[in-house]
């Protein structure tokens, strides 16, 4: 188990926070350990996002700084095997230092519409909340994002986390996609 402490937000909910590796995925280390309570499934995580991103094309264009770059003439198998070279990185005991390689906006809505889950990040910088898929069906995760570093909350003394009265929301969901659930089951690695 990951070394833990204690973190109080802007609303005066305490969470314990689950420390991630700082190799440059702390996201993506989240949310495998959320997923399967192992940080080190990171790479499915990555599998899924290129995934996402390779059917829904728009997702990656618009909330990947990969996807924007160069007037938008990066593709999603550029991507993919610039994520693997990091993967590799990451294997090999290097951090991850090229911040494209970085979790960002585009990550938490790939997993969070792919799993149909509510993606909740407490920014301790800002001291608030964001929500990506707010009306996810199957559950929500909570994550600490504090000086380009993210780590997992959960609730305090083995509680569920509390969920944020106040939040700013990222207006996805799968309503706003147009697919199936079947469509999501498909493209599910996890």
């Amino acid at each position: 188990m990951p070394v833990s402490d204690s973190l109080t937000d802007c609303l005066g909910n305490t969470y314990t926070v689950v420390k991630m590796s700082p190799t440059g995925f702390c996201v993506y280390h989240a949310l495998s350990y959320c997923s399967t309570e192992n940080q080190w499934s990171y790479a499915t995580i990555i599998d899924d996002c290129i995934n996402v991103f390779s059917n829904i094309h728009e997702l990656f264009l618009l909330r990947t700084n990969f996807g924007a770059c160069n007037d938008y003439s990066r593709t999603v198998e550029d991507y993919a095997a610039f994520m693997r070279a990091a993967v590799e990185r990451v294997q090999c005991g290097l951090p991850v230092t090229d911040e494209d390689a970085w979790a960002e906006d585009g990550t938490f809505c790939a997993i969070a519409l792919l799993y149909d889950i509510a993606i909740c990040v407490y920014s301790s910088e800002n001291q608030q909340w964001s929500v990506f898929n707010e009306t996810a069906r199957s559950g929500y995760i909570y994550l600490l994002s504090s000086s380009d570093h993210f780590d997992v909350l959960e609730g305090s003394d083995g509680t569920a986390p509390v969920i944020p009265k106040a939040a700013n929301m990222h207006g996805v969901g799968r309503h706003s996609i147009g697919a199936s659930d079947d469509v999501w089951q498909c493209l599910q690695q996890l």
